[in-house]
């Protein structure tokens, strides 16, 4: 996840991996794409990220 969010502000790196992490861990992978996706739109990440961020979760991720 860091070399996708490479690029980034530092302080934008931290609170965007972070927030995805605690949304896949707390809430469900659902939200946690649906965060990624919200960032996309407000322009903090590209469609690349988006894509990567993406398989990294479904990678790391398993249904209960």
């Amino acid at each position: 996840m860091n070399d996708v969010l490479q690029g980034l502000a530092p302080n934008l790196e931290g609170t965007i991996k972070g927030s995805i992490i605690a949304k896949a861990d707390k809430i469900d992978i659902i939200a946690a794409s649906d965060f990624i996706l919200e960032k996309e739109k407000e322009g903090l990440l590209t469609a690349d990220q988006v894509k990567r961020l993406g398989r990294i979760l479904n990678h790391y991720s398993f249904y209960r």
